[in-house]
């Protein structure tokens, strides 16, 4: 597991004088919301969602999660881009009423601290277990809540119409639909308690409450990337259909490509977890096993070995106070026996791998692990 500090929430780079004139810089801040900004403390909101991030690494190190592989980020709103965000929100009538209070701010805002869990293998089972590590530490009365973006869907002639329409007459047709689901994360709103305090560090505060965000690497880096090119499309005016058309695509390759590391995930657990159907298969997969294979250079030819040994053998192993017969736990039982005798270089470092996945529970290719 790795972590880091989240930069904070601000565009990637200063617009220009010209970029800046927007209804939002030039509109007058409502006096609810600079009441509110004044009582605002970004340091203490940071220091608030790096006590949440530190809470979940704790929980993380704990040996029944030792196959969750994350990297931890937070951040803490910036008082600029929270001023900009209190006065669209505020103006805007799809939203809810304008804010009348600074408690009307409070019960809004959920964001102030934020916590991002980044899943490199984004499977079912790894965000199940993250749950159940969020829960540990803030309760079970904690549920996540999806985030899935824009469901909208089109027909192939109209990605075609799109294409080939002139950006004039893009202009003056309604916005772009998605095609693809946008931003796919799952999110869930903790409130900290007194005891989550730390003494000269975090001084606990009632109203304190931190969001938490589970997302895949490739969403992870989607969405950074994809909030800096909009920022900069923006900076020349609002982006064509083509343009828009492009990022969908773009954001349709990034999920594409959390299928495809879920299936490897599930390929990669089949084939090292999958028990044997018989002798023969195992007496097969002794022969190709690399620890087994010669590691000098030259012609040797796979072992071989007696047919009834390894009967007497598979029978041992899959007996069931053993339940062993599956691929990854004979490989590691030679590995401890000394196997192979001379190891390639290559052998060697591969070895330095301890690789902790697990098979999820309920999986139809195995049945049991003891």
């Amino acid at each position: 597991m790795t972590s880091e500090i989240m930069r904070p929430e601000s565009p990637p780079f200063k617009f220009n004088q010209r970029s800046q004139s927007t209804w939002v810089s030039q509109s007058e801040t409502p006096e609810v919301i600079d009441e509110f900004l004044k009582i605002y403390s970004q340091t203490h909101y940071h220091v608030l969602a790096n006590r949440a991030k530190e809470l979940i690494e704790e929980e993380l190190a704990k040996p029944q999660w030792r196959d969750v592989h994350v990297n931890v980020r937070c951040r803490a709103k910036e008082s600029k881009s929270l001023r900009e965000k209190l006065k669209i929100r505020h103006a805007d009538p799809h939203i809810g009423a304008p804010y009348e209070t600074v408690d009307d701010i409070w019960n809004d805002i959920h964001d102030l601290a934020g916590v991002r869990v980044i899943l490199y293998m984004p499977s079912e089972d790894q965000r199940e277990k993250l749950t159940q590590v969020i829960q540990a530490i803030w309760g079970n009365d904690v549920q996540p809540k999806y985030h899935q973006g824009a469901e909208d869907r089109t027909k192939p002639d109209e990605r075609a119409r799109i294409l080939n329409t002139s950006d004039r007459h893009q202009r003056s047709k309604k916005k772009y639909r998605p095609k693809h689901l946008g931003y796919i994360a799952v999110h869930y709103r903790v409130k900290m308690n007194e005891t989550q305090g730390k003494k000269d560090y975090y001084f606990y505060n009632p109203r304190d409450r931190v969001e938490i965000q589970v997302v895949s690497a490739l969403s992870h880096a989607w969405a950074e990337a994809g909030h800096d090119i909009l920022y900069k499309s923006y900076a020349y005016g609002p982006p064509t259909l083509q343009e828009e058309l492009l990022l969908d695509s773009l954001n349709g390759i990034v999920l594409s490509g959390d299928l495809l590391l879920e299936q490897f995930h599930e390929l990669v657990m089949k084939r090292t977890y999958a028990r044997f159907r018989d002798s023969g298969d195992f007496r097969i997969f002794l022969r190709e096993l690399d620890v087994l294979q010669p590691q000098e250079d030259g012609d040797e030819m796979p072992p071989e070995f007696d047919a009834e040994g390894v009967d007497v053998l598979f029978r041992f192993l899959a007996h069931p106070k053993i339940g062993k017969n599956f691929p990854v736990a004979v490989r590691n039982a030679l590995k401890e026996l000394g196997f192979p005798d001379n190891p390639k270089l290559d052998f060697v470092m591969a070895n330095g791998i301890k690789p902790s996945f697990e098979p999820a529970k309920g999986s139809t290719y195995i049945t049991s692990i003891n």
